[in-house]
């Protein structure tokens, strides 16, 4: 009995030994210098996260992009969303922030792999990793993730499938898939999922193998683009949303009625990302709408303002091909869907 009783109490100790280290592992001083570790391996830490430093330890709920849970002082969200960061995720502690619910990375640079610790973050019920460059597969520890209620990883370089774990996630509501190189689109996968409103697969490529007359293989993607494919032949109406948030038409997005002239909106949205190396935005709706009539006026300085600064400025017969595709591009999202033209018509215009 005296053994026994030794034994427990050495249980006991080791149980509060354990204890006592996680405390300690996630202080809030511990989860800040980890923070700070963290930005300094950024490639270029933004200025807007100066106030991630040892002078301002103490501080730490306080920090730009940082929200904390009041009764413990430690981190529960993080939003470093359109902060530009180049950096692999690999970097982060993932041990040290056990506690998030929020975890917004969107639109920045995040490379590589996603790390299969994202599945140790069991509280996440936000995960936005949309508009980065991750490679690979989706990791499959993401079905772990039961308290989920949206994940993004739209626009992004996975080229493996979705995984069949994220079926597990029993409450999520919205998925955005879109915008990668999945090869295998199944939606099936997505029938267990009782609390889904919002499934996006569009503009998704799917890799098909093409057998060339010499015996050559090669590998093709076709784009999963358009949603007038899924009208029925006696309906212009869809019960549920398809298409890609910032990418869809805006008289789809509030009317959820389809017309042939949805598709074209998505087009010119997509070529204008293309050309301007960035989502259009808030643009849609105000300068380039606005600078949509005087385009061929103002070439020169729209060219300037719009275009992808990381490349050299188009001259000579390119500029006019450049002017020709951004004007077409900016028809295509017009507001009204009657003055937008239609894919024959841009088509032809590309192909003269």
């Amino acid at each position: 009995m005296k053994g026994i009783g030794n034994f427990l109490l050495l249980l006991h100790i080791f149980l509060l030994f354990l204890l006592q280290s996680n405390a300690i592992i996630s202080s809030p001083k511990t989860q800040a210098e980890a923070l700070i570790s963290w930005k300094n391996s950024f490639v270029s830490p933004p200025p807007t996260l100066n106030s991630w430093s040892f002078t301002n330890l103490d501080n730490l709920c306080n920090w730009t992009a940082i929200l904390c849970y009041h009764n413990t002082k430690t981190v529960t969200e993080i939003d470093l969303s359109n902060f530009n960061i180049v950096l692999a995720l690999s970097r982060f502690n993932f041990t040290l922030f056990l506690n998030l619910t929020h975890f917004n990375l969107n639109d920045n640079r995040f490379t590589w792999l996603i790390p299969s610790a994202i599945g140790n973050l069991t509280k996440l019920t936000i995960l936005d990793f949309g508009n980065n460059f991750f490679l690979q597969e989706i990791p499959a520890g993401i079905g772990k993730l039961a308290d989920l209620e949206y994940l993004s990883f739209f626009s992004n370089n996975p080229n493996d499938t979705i995984p069949y774990q994220l079926s597990n996630l029993k409450k999520v509501k919205c998925l955005l898939f879109g915008g990668n190189y999945l090869r295998i689109l199944d939606s099936s996968k997505f029938s267990s999922m009782p609390s889904l409103k919002y499934l996006d697969l569009f503009l998704n490529f799917i890799a098909i193998w093409v057998l060339f007359k010499g015996g050559l293989h090669i590998q093709a993607r076709l784009s999963n683009f358009g949603t007038a494919r899924l009208l029925s032949t006696d309906s212009s109406n869809w019960t549920n949303i398809v298409g890609s948030i910032g990418y869809m038409a805006p008289e789809l997005a509030f009317t959820i009625r389809v017309t042939d002239k949805c598709d074209i909106y998505s087009f010119g949205v997509v070529t204008l990302k293309v050309l301007m190396g960035k989502h259009p935005g808030n643009m849609l709706e105000s300068q380039l709408l606005e600078s949509s009539k005087s385009l061929k006026n103002n070439a020169e300085l729209l060219l300037k303002d719009l275009l992808d600064r990381r490349l050299e400025p188009p001259t000579n017969e390119l500029a006019k091909v450049v002017v020709l595709v951004m004007s077409l591009a900016m028809a295509c999202i017009r507001t009204s869907p009657r003055s937008r033209p239609t894919m024959f018509f841009v088509s032809q215009k590309l192909l003269a």
